[in-house]
């Protein structure tokens, strides 16, 4: 009964050796991971890139004088970078074509008999951004960029129509005649203000999740390469005709990768809060938790893909296929609230899906430890523990009879 613990615990220290034997490939772990964090921190934009942009009006045009006044202000606001106003709308439009721009502006023509006629006239903006979330960044761009426009020519409106009335002598007669012409034309103004916690740079708010990606990365990875390596070189044969049990060759992969991401997940986290400056509002304990269990469910995951790969090159395949729906699907890019109801399963299925929705709230938000999706990941590495036993059992032990 004593040797059970033993054989397990053998594996462990294998592992760990097959690891610490490699340093170039152990430096990997720990300094790749957090040169791409600092790279990703230092290298991303905290505002929307700047566009060149060419401003087009007829000579003569009304909107002229609001023309130049719009390019002044986005001149110093830094959005815009304007490229010129001129009347030559094919000329635009062409250089924004060859790439030569990256915004085209036309403003209408005769303005005032469109509008007595009871239309709007319109304004167009050109663009030739195929990214989605580039185009609706333009597409809001024009709203806020058009209901300014509109403010400013009311507000030229409001300001005759108060001058005319005093120098008639009727703005006692007329309420809120005296009152500033942008604040009649915009009573209301809005701001935006954080529940709790501070601001969130774009940076701090991907660098937990990269942490995840990684550690979940590197269970499924280096726990299918270790597996199929053993396969390949005829461990398997050995263990068919040793007293091992599979109960104690999971369990020693267990925790000896428990340790391995353990280690490598602590050195992130580190390197993350007290290199990089990222904030960590919450619990150290709720946040080890979290790391423990998705690494105990990423072990799980990697053992049951690792059964099921025939090669090394098939091992990498899957663990490939795994990270990239990561990217995709687990929240990392994009809130999983963005998705169709019935894309949202397939999102569960990921254990990164977990532990950022997990790590954020805890790092970022301060909140406490949500622990109705702590169970969800721990009782997703429950199931895949009892499948990756069965599937170890089917491909590594053979048909030999033996115990858990």
């Amino acid at each position: 009964m004593m040797r059970s613990p033993i054989r397990a615990l053998t594996f462990v220290r294998k592992e760990i050796l097959d690891v610490v034997r490699q340093p170039l490939l152990l430096l990997a772990l720990i300094v790749g991971p957090f040169l791409i964090l600092a790279i990703f921190g230092v290298g991303l934009r905290e505002v929307d890139p700047p566009l060149r942009t060419a401003l087009v009006v007829e000579e003569g045009s009304e909107l002229r004088e609001q023309v130049y006044e719009f390019a002044e202000d986005e001149h110093e606001s830094g959005r815009l970078v304007i490229e010129g106003i001129s009347d030559d709308q094919v000329a635009a439009r062409s250089a924004l074509r060859s790439r030569e721009l990256d915004l085209v502006i036309v403003f209408p023509d005769e303005v005032s008999e469109t509008v007595e006629e009871g239309e709007q006239a319109v304004i167009r903006l050109y663009h030739n951004q195929i990214d989605p979330v580039e185009g609706q960044a333009i597409s809001l761009f024009a709203r806020t960029a058009v209901a300014e426009l509109n403010d400013r020519i009311l507000e030229d409106i409001v300001a005759e129509f108060q001058e005319a009335a005093q120098e008639r002598g009727v703005d006692d007669e007329l309420p809120y005649v005296d009152l500033a012409p942008e604040v009649l034309v915009s009573p209301f103004t809005g701001e935006t203000e954080l529940l709790s916690g501070s601001p969130v740079s774009l940076a701090d708010f991907y660098a937990p999740a990269v942490v995840i990606v990684l550690l979940q990365h590197l269970a499924v990875t280096l726990l299918g390469l270790s597996v199929v390596r053993e396969r390949t070189l005829g461990a398997n044969e050995l263990f068919r005709v040793s007293p091992l049990r599979t109960g104690e060759y999971v369990v020693g992969k267990f925790l000896a990768y428990l340790v391995l991401g353990g280690v490598v997940g602590a050195a992130l986290l580190a390197l993350l809060v007290f290199g990089l400056g990222t904030p960590m509002h919450g619990s150290w304990l709720a946040l080890s938790a979290v790391l423990g269990v998705l690494l105990f469910t990423s072990i799980a995951l990697g053992l049951s893909v690792a059964a099921v790969a025939n090669s090394d090159s098939q091992a990498v395949q899957y663990a490939m296929l795994v990270l990239l729906a990561t990217i995709f699907l687990s929240g990392f890019l994009l809130s999983l609230e963005r998705f169709i109801p019935l894309a949202r399963p397939v999102a569960w299925l990921l254990p990164a899906s977990y532990g950022i929705q997990l790590v954020r709230d805890i790092m970022l938000r301060g909140g406490p430890l949500d622990t109705t999706v702590l169970f969800g990941l721990a009782g997703y590495g429950i199931v895949f523990t009892v499948i990756a036993v069965l599937l170890v059992r089917w491909r590594m032990m053979g048909t030999r009879r033996g115990g858990w």
